[in-house]
């Protein structure tokens, strides 16, 4: 579950990766990372295939705070989990220079 001091960051932070108000760099394990400020954002996808569990892990860290939590697949802030890391895998590729020019 997104901490609920957090979930209006969270909204913001799905706004401002699809507006590319900030860059996020593919990391190793199916992270990215980003830095905005004085603050690292780290997001990472994992699935186990024993338990079927998946999810997403999202750390923020700031100065001496570190804000970590966990959301997995069974729980209502998956799918906008999912549609943050979406947007952070598109960002880190371009955004739409990816896609740009292909039926031209």
């Amino acid at each position: 579950m997104i901490p609920k001091p957090l979930r209006p960051f969270i909204m913001r932070l799905l706004q401002a990766t699809g507006d590319n108000e900030l860059k996020w760099n593919e990391g190793a394990d199916d992270a990215y990372f980003a830095t905005r400020k004085n603050a690292d954002l780290h997001i990472r996808y994992f699935f186990d295939s024993d338990t079927g569990e998946g999810g997403y892990t999202f750390r923020i860290l700031r100065g001496d705070g570190d804000a970590f939590f966990t959301v997995s697949n069974n729980e209502d802030d998956y799918y906008l989990m999912r549609d943050l890391y979406s947007a952070i895998s598109v960002n880190a590729a371009g955004g739409e220079q990816i896609v740009s020019g292909l039926f031209d």
